[in-house]
């Protein structure tokens, strides 16, 4: 199946009302998603928070990043975790899914919401980029 066909697939899904499970790739929600997750989502159902980690069709199927900011007109802005720049601003009806649950090994992972786990993201990208320099010296 292409890539715009599995981007389609997964829109249509969420549009209609139903969950959709895919394979995270990429380290950019590190440490709290891995490359290799098992990633559930459900459709929005309504607004979304601060915290939440939402799923955004692209071209290239799409990204599951967390809210980092919510303006009054209702755009969202989000980013990932362990990523320092944000993706740039979106428009509610863009955002489809928000992850519903994560297994790794077949195991339920826990992943925190909220403003707090925004904070928590935000120390753990710090010192990630402070060890990744470290290393690399």
């Amino acid at each position: 199946m292409s890539q715009s066909a599995l981007d389609s697939m997964a829109h249509e899904l969420l549009t209609r009302g139903e969950g959709f499970t895919f394979i995270a790739r990429g380290q950019s929600m590190w440490p709290h998603i891995l490359d290799g997750d098992v990633i559930e989502l459900q459709p929005k159902l309504g607004q979304v928070r601060i915290g939440d980690v939402v799923f955004i069709p692209t071209g290239d199927f799409g990204v599951l990043h967390r809210v980092i900011a919510v303006a009054g007109d209702g755009k969202v802005l989000t980013r990932g975790d362990a990523l320092r720049e944000p993706d740039g601003w979106s428009m509610p009806e863009q955002i489809t899914g928000v992850l519903k649950r994560v297994r790794r090994h077949g195991n339920a992972v826990n992943v925190p919401g909220g403003r707090t786990a925004l904070h928590i993201a935000n120390v753990l990208g710090r010192l990630r980029r402070i060890v990744h320099r470290i290393r690399h010296r």
